[in-house]
């Protein structure tokens, strides 16, 4: 009796692995990186609300993922917390920096304020926002 449930078991644990194998999924392989930078890759220009890391560095990283090159102003021209970036030079940067791109994500705030700390303090003066 003892055997024929341990026979029992040993068909069971077969028959489960077996249909596991055969239901499990196949993964086809990806593009790797070699083969998408033979043929021209996506080209974004981002303006970053601010120079942390989520809001600058994360967007590069997933474009690179993605197989896209992301194009961030330099960091100069960035916030650096309560200092204000320098508007003016990020919108020339943005403007230099649209043609040829395929798109543009674009922080208004960063564009006309200097950064997101910098517009909600409200620093900004009437002719900076005027311009």
């Amino acid at each position: 009796m003892r055997k024929k449930i341990l026979w029992l078991l040993a068909l069971t644990a077969i028959l489960l692995a077996w249909q596991g194998i055969r239901l499990s999924p196949s993964y086809q392989a990806s593009p790797t990186y070699a083969e998408e930078s033979m043929r021209e890759r996506a080209r974004i220009i981002l303006v970053p609300l601010d120079g942390r890391p989520p809001c600058r560095r994360f967007p590069v990283n997933a474009g690179e993922i993605a197989g896209l090159r992301v194009d961030v102003p330099p960091t100069k021209l960035q916030d650096y917390y309560s200092e204000r970036g320098d508007a003016a030079g990020m919108r020339a940067w943005a403007m230099e920096s649209a043609s040829g791109a395929d798109a543009a994500i674009l922080s208004i705030d960063q564009l006309l304020y200097g950064g997101l700390l910098a517009a909600r303090e409200g620093s900004a003066t009437d002719d900076e926002i005027e311009a």
